[in-house]
């Protein structure tokens, strides 16, 4: 009883109790508590170590560069899992990684019960390594885009890394963070962000789900650039999308300044 009821006020702690009283119910309580159950994601944190002391030894064969492993667990799959190797490490990587993550990550699913998927990603190179958008992109993409559905050469040829251009006019690009922060460097160097209180006003007019809304950026020729992801889910490592319209004058000069 003595223990229950300390359990019971241990869990209306308020913030005004002083630490120490609050590590001692916790403390005489914690053999009648079991340890919270840790999420999928959590859980494939904790292995996320070892993953990337395998990533690293599969790449050091390979000239230096930057690249990143996306890994989604899907428990009741076969095979559990899927690795989304980014194009700048080449698929000559692709065995290794897969044969030294197999065991990694079927410890971790035979030691933890894991009922939906988790996603994590895992880098490895120097983020001083991370490649850059060609400086004449932006110009290029703007002018030319797409024409029917083939490319220009000299557009394709200056792609940003693990980008893909539709017959929308839209960059598909990789979302996992390293490369979400290459995006971003590249749109503060050759555009200006348009402030967050336009957000609601460019969703609305622009019929982007708020929740998978990421940023938009506007260009000294009246053009807005919009970054969105891709999917319903809005999971931190789903692709994302770049996409530009035209604005008129009113509008250019709107979303250059503070709403």
């Amino acid at each position: 009883m003595l223990r229950a009821w300390l359990r019971h006020r241990a869990i209306r702690l308020t913030v005004g109790l002083s630490v120490a009283l609050a590590s001692v119910a916790v403390t005489r309580c914690a053999s009648a508590t079991l340890p919270d159950k840790l999420s999928p994601e959590k859980i494939l944190a904790l292995y996320t170590p070892q993953l990337d002391v395998a990533l690293k030894r599969c790449a050091a064969a390979l000239p230096a560069r930057f690249g990143d492993v996306i890994v989604t667990v899907m428990p009741g799959h076969d095979p559990p899992f899927e690795l989304d190797v980014s194009r700048s490490l080449g698929r000559a990587i692709v065995p290794c990684v897969r044969a030294r993550f197999r065991p990694i990550l079927a410890t971790m699913l035979a030691r933890n019960s894991i009922t939906y998927g988790a996603y994590a990603s895992v880098e490895v190179g120097p983020r001083r390594a991370r490649p850059r958008v060609d400086a004449s992109f932006m110009r290029l993409w703007l002018r030319e885009g797409v024409v029917g559905s083939v490319t220009s050469a000299r557009l394709k040829a200056r792609l940003p890394p693990e980008a893909s251009l539709g017959e929308d006019k839209c960059l598909r690009l990789r979302g996992s963070p390293a490369f979400e922060e290459m995006v971003n460097e590249w749109l503060e160097r050759d555009a200006k962000r348009a402030d967050f209180g336009w957000s609601d006003v460019l969703e609305r007019q622009f019929s982007i789900p708020q929740d998978q809304f990421l940023g938009a950026w506007v260009t000294p020729d009246r053009t807005v650039l919009l970054w969105s992801r891709t999917t319903g889910d809005s999971s931190a490592l789903d692709p994302t999308r770049l996409c530009w319209s035209k604005l008129d004058d009113a509008a250019m000069a709107r979303f250059s300044g503070k709403p």
